[in-house]
């Protein structure tokens, strides 16, 4: 279906076919995903955006590189895919790219200040284990680093993907 939309939008995109390692039981299954070209080649996976369990489309896979994708995408071994460039895709435009702690909090700021759902997309494989392994540790630092009045306090859920390093967290109540 998305095949069809961007194409009928005018905008070049093809479907790979191949194996989706599912990132909590660990189990592959046949899968597939897109490729389009839209100022350089790009791969989505709609499917796997669309997290039904947490009421929201998460953009991990949305505008993603070859690298990227690899980590829990492989095409079958007759699919001629295009290089698909590091360009972060959703993330890098949305202002959802962290590779340091402090762009991190700069972005819990904004959830702080706003309400909106925080959705990163975070570089360091090292700072994105310490924030998963213990969320809580990351907005208590988080508090004591941002200025005075935009402390982030109440209930939040998280919701995170290892394999692609990406994180949400959402205000949950008051």
């Amino acid at each position: 279906a998305l095949t069809l939309l961007y194409r009928l939008a005018g905008i070049p995109c093809g479907l790979i076919t191949g194996t989706g390692v599912d990132s909590i039981t660990g189990v592959p299954s046949g899968h597939a995903w897109n490729i389009m070209t839209l100022g350089g080649y790009s791969l989505i996976d709609a499917t796997w955006n669309d997290q039904e369990a947490a009421g929201l489309n998460t953009y991990w896979y949305f505008g993603l590189s070859t690298q990227q994708m690899a980590a829990d995408h492989t095409p079958d071994a007759d699919m001629d895919v295009p290089r698909c460039t590091d360009h972060a895709g959703w993330h890098r435009r949305m202002g959802g790219y962290a590779s340091t702690r402090t762009e991190v909090f700069a972005a819990i700021q904004a959830l702080a200040l706003y309400g909106t759902p925080l959705n990163l997309r975070i570089t360091d494989a090292a700072l994105y284990r310490s924030i998963a392994s213990d969320p809580s540790a990351l907005m208590d630092a988080y508090n004591d680093w941002c200025p005075q009045g935009s402390e982030f306090y109440g209930r939040y859920s998280y919701l995170f993907s290892d394999a692609q390093r990406c994180m949400i967290i959402m205000r949950t109540g008051e």
